[in-house]
């Protein structure tokens, strides 16, 4: 599975790269053996940095969509949703395209796309609902599926940033995309339930009538929530204990398990096999410790075990947000907390992974662009007081067209 996706960051956010880049090595467009970085000369080091164009570029884009995104958060939570909307029609064509392409598109169906799908839905009836004039039949539920969508995105959401060790990598788009699904749902309800820390009241008088997040409440109340002792524990916002258990699971079985299994293993099984197409199911099969608990039953029951572990994992993570809903302190630290870990695993992949592979999967995957020329100048790379010296024959921040 990693050697046909060719060290491609999954919907997981694991990265197979050992056996995939070596393929890659041996596999790279144009045929014959790839050029080692210690042969290239002058000219074919500037070729290398050209190719690099196009990362610098991403790396730029991605620190200055941070940076706006922590503007948002900070100073207007209160448009964090439209961010949130917006991003969404960036990120997920762009993921669906490349998941097309290596025949795993299906993983867009998996629950952590579906609530992702939902966020975005909401939000645009919402804006329908109070600019429009139309009401759907969803918004007599709109107190019911507000707060499941908060169980979801601080529960097995949140948690999968951490579990699938999702990486905040500027320069990798589908890193980016991974940590999106994952994250930004998560820092939408945060805004929504805490009005980013300027109160439900500030929510309300920026959209009046679109998310309606304590109905009946006294709002002076809810947002003396925001004032110490009552940031550890507050229930002026009403919310029971069903809130984030029973009432979700059924909101989870009925927006996504039951359709999911059905087309998964009934309508769409055969042309899943017969097109080979790859699917979490079919990534969790594949490690040992994740599918222990499915593969100690009868094959014929994996399906319903991985559902069935599935579900577990979503209703035992999702009960831990009835604190986060009546804390805003543990919300928040919690949120912190998984962002560090973000952060964490993005130096974590810099480093271990994409340091040692970069130059070298880019050189197996243009060999072609190299092949002319003098192939006996060395690559020197000194160590220096920023990491690495530039590449021997160039010069740090050369253009490459001079």
């Amino acid at each position: 599975f990693g050697s046909r996706l060719q060290s491609r960051t999954l919907p997981s956010g694991f990265e197979f790269t050992g056996a995939a880049s070596a393929q890659r090595m041996g596999r790279h467009r144009g045929g014959g053996s790839a050029p080692s970085l210690d042969d290239l000369n002058r000219e074919q080091k500037v070729k290398l940095m050209r190719l690099m164009s196009r990362d610098e570029l991403f790396q730029t884009a991605g620190i200055v969509n941070v940076l706006l995104l922590l503007v948002v958060i900070l100073k207007v939570p209160q448009v964090y949703w439209v961010v949130h909307v917006i991003s969404s029609f960036v990120y997920l064509p762009w993921r669906f395209v490349r998941f097309s392409r290596d025949n795993c598109e299906l993983y867009m169906l998996d629950f952590c796309y579906m609530a992702t799908y939902i966020t975005v839905v909401g939000c645009m009836l919402c804006f329908i609902r109070v600019e429009l004039g139309y009401t759907t039949i969803f918004h007599q539920w709109n107190n019911l599926l507000i707060r499941a969508g908060f169980t979801f995105s601080g529960g097995s959401l949140a948690w999968s940033v951490v579990i699938f060790k999702n990486s905040l990598v500027f320069y990798n788009i589908d890193q980016m995309t991974s940590v999106f699904i994952h994250l930004s749902p998560a820092v939408f309800f945060w805004c929504l339930r805490w009005g980013g820390g300027y109160g439900v009241v500030s929510m309300e008088e920026w959209w009046p009538g679109y998310f309606d997040i304590c109905p009946g409440a006294d709002m002076a109340k809810v947002d003396s929530c925001l004032e110490w002792p009552r940031t550890a524990w507050c229930d002026a916002c009403p919310a029971h204990w069903a809130d984030f258990t029973w009432k979700p699971a059924i909101v989870y079985m009925v927006a996504w398990a039951v359709p999911y299994a059905l087309l998964i293993f009934g309508c769409l099984r055969g042309w899943i096999e017969r097109s080979q197409k790859e699917t979490l199911y079919s990534f969790i099969l594949g490690d040992s410790k994740k599918s222990a608990y499915i593969r100690a039953l009868p094959e014929a029951l994996w399906p319903l075990g991985y559902m069935m572990q599935h579900f577990a994992v979503n209703i035992i993570l999702g009960v831990f947000t009835m604190l986060f809903w009546h804390s805003f302190l543990a919300h928040t630290i919690f949120g912190v907390l998984v962002i560090v870990a973000c952060i964490h695993n993005g130096s974590t992949y810099t480093f271990r992974v994409f340091g040692i592979n970069y130059a070298r999967d880019l050189l197996a995957e243009n060999a072609s662009a190299f092949e002319e020329g003098s192939m006996c100048q060395k690559l020197k790379r000194r160590p220096s007081m920023s990491g690495y010296e530039p590449l021997a024959g160039t010069e740090a921040g050369e253009d490459p067209e001079e």
